[in-house]
């Protein structure tokens, strides 16, 4: 008897489901602009949604590359082989303070150019190493703020620069601003 009862309620739960999608293939052939209009919707929200992230991704690895040319004749120009990441110091320091300053510029011009990427915040964070690397530690420290506020708030770009900035300011006895720098890092 059991087994009749589900039987019969298995079958009247199926009709009651077979009846939902014929009423809803009713009213889809009776509404054909209605559901085609929030196809169409949903399509060109999809569309816009993928150009956006694709313009975005571009605009990126624009600046990725440019950032990255500037970095790889920075290294030519101090005198690195080809292929090499680390920085030879010239053997006249003069030089190496001039190299440092022509550089210095680029990578601004480039963040400028790039404003609003990750890369323009990178290219920051370098001219702040060149220029307090040249002697020029007020310059950095400009260069380590602008680079701070240009991060995406809360990124671990933004707590890099925040902490390279706040070694900067360690090193001129501002313990305070400092302090505050570590504490937004972390």
């Amino acid at each position: 008897m059991a087994q009749r009862s589900d039987s019969r309620q298995a079958t009247e739960t199926l009709q009651e489901i077979e009846s939902v999608f014929d009423r809803l293939a009713r009213w889809v052939a009776e509404n054909p602009r209605q559901v085609l209009g929030v196809l169409g919707a949903v399509l060109v929200v999809a569309a816009s949604l993928g150009i956006w992230d694709w313009a975005r991704d571009r605009r990126e690895l624009g600046a990725s590359a440019a950032v990255a040319r500037v970095q790889a004749a920075y290294l030519s120009a101090m005198g690195a082989p080809a292929g090499s990441f680390e920085v030879v110091e010239p053997a006249n320091p003069e030089t190496g303070r001039q190299v440092r300053r022509e550089f210095v510029v680029q990578f601004i011009e480039v963040a400028d150019e790039h404003a609003g990427t990750a890369s323009a915040v990178v290219a920051r964070m370098e001219a702040a190493a060149l220029q307090d690397q040249a002697g020029d530690q007020e310059a950095a420290l400009e260069s380590w703020r602008s680079a701070v506020d240009q991060a995406r708030d809360g990124s671990a770009l933004q707590g890099l620069a925040l902490e390279r900035l706040a070694r900067a300011l360690e090193s001129r006895s501002l313990w305070e601003e400092a302090g505050i720098a570590h504490e937004r890092a972390g």
